[in-house]
């Protein structure tokens, strides 16, 4: 399929695995240079590598995506590389620990961190790379989101009393 991608530069957060990794590529066969991040260096190197090997440019950043200046790291390291973004794929999300405790008891912190990796990393992402966008007239951002925003599943959140 010809998207119009043809030498795009996309930007997949949490691209080193699941559906980042199938992301990645997906737009990498389209035409598209790549940069990924994640936190694990090693998978992340791999997913590079094998990006490159399908004649690609591409690059990964290992950051903690749930620290707005790691975030500011990420694309940094993909405006020096590539000079640009066009696209966005916000995929990072999911638990940062399984929640077993009653709700009461669960620590604020915790309840932060999971707003930081399903919410505002998604937020800050965006709101770096829309300046870019806007100053070449072209860009697309694409937010994943957990089908647990629709319907009910996942952990449990509270035991019953």
């Amino acid at each position: 399929m010809e998207l119009g991608l043809k030498n795009k530069i996309a930007l997949v957060s949490g691209g080193s695995r699941g559906i980042g990794r199938a992301i990645a590529f997906a737009l990498a066969r389209e035409g598209c240079h790549v940069g990924i991040c994640a936190r694990k260096p090693e998978p992340l190197k791999r997913t590079v590598k094998e990006l490159r090997q399908e004649g690609k440019d591409a690059i990964g950043v290992s950051a903690d995506l749930t620290r707005p200046d790691e975030i500011q790291k990420v694309v940094e390291c993909v405006i020096d590389h590539f000079k640009t973004i066009h696209i966005l794929v916000n995929n990072v999300g999911g638990e940062i620990k399984i929640l077993v405790e009653p709700v009461e008891e669960v620590p604020e912190s915790h309840w932060e961190n999971v707003l930081s990796l399903n919410l505002f990393a998604a937020v800050r992402f965006t709101r770096l790379v829309i300046p870019y966008m806007k100053t070449q007239q072209w860009g697309r951002v694409v937010t994943i989101a957990s089908k647990f925003g629709k319907e009910g599943g996942g952990p449990p959140l509270v035991h019953p009393v």
